[in-house]
């Protein structure tokens, strides 16, 4: 009896080891081909588990197939559309293929979508926060294009001050505050 339902179970540490870390790829389609099994075997139409995800995605890390993500996300989109878990692991590939610019797009894109398991949004959240500062700043020679207005927060805060005394004259009211006596007091 426990072997017709052994298919059915989630990846073991046993499965993980022997039969999907020693893949040299592959590892999306042994996925696939596992619940396709249950689905004939047992007719049963299952979402894939989240724990199986995980297992797929400790393999291709651990094996560097970066690349697989992508096919690991369209899975994560067809199995959980509401959840962050598909621009979570785009955001894995993008980061680790050194794309940062388009990492922090999907993992922003990740936090406005449900949580799922362990991901959060102050998960999504923190890790988009830390690949913006391996961003080149507005300005920097560097890449070009889209990535620059995703660190641009930054420098508002320095140029007004610098630049609005010198283009208004020193007798505007509007550096008054309203709390301050109207007669010409001193400051």
């Amino acid at each position: 009896m426990y072997q017709i339902f052994s298919v059915y179970q989630p990846i073991s540490t046993t499965e993980f080891n022997e039969k999907i870390a020693v893949l040299p790829s592959g590892y999306v389609d042994y996925l696939e081909k596992k619940y396709d099994v249950i689905e004939k075997s047992l007719a049963l139409k299952l979402p894939i588990r989240l724990n199986d995800f995980k297992a797929i995605e400790a393999a291709i890390l651990k094996n560097k197939a970066y690349n697989e993500f992508e096919k690991l996300a369209q899975l994560a989109r067809k199995n959980y559309p509401k959840s962050m878990l598909a621009d979570y692991e785009l955001g894995q590939m993008y980061e680790k293929n050194g794309d940062n610019a388009r990492a922090v797009k999907s993992y922003l894109a990740a936090f406005q979508r449900e949580e799922i398991g362990d991901l959060t949004k102050d998960m999504m959240i923190e890790r988009a926060d830390e690949l913006k500062k391996s961003l080149p700043k507005k300005g920097d020679k560097g890449k070009k294009g889209k990535e620059e207005p995703i660190v641009e927060e930054t420098v508002p805060t320095d140029a007004p001050a610098e630049t609005a005394p010198t283009a208004t004259p020193a007798e505007t009211p509007t550096e008054t505050p309203p709390t301050e006596n109207p007669l010409g007091s001193k400051k």
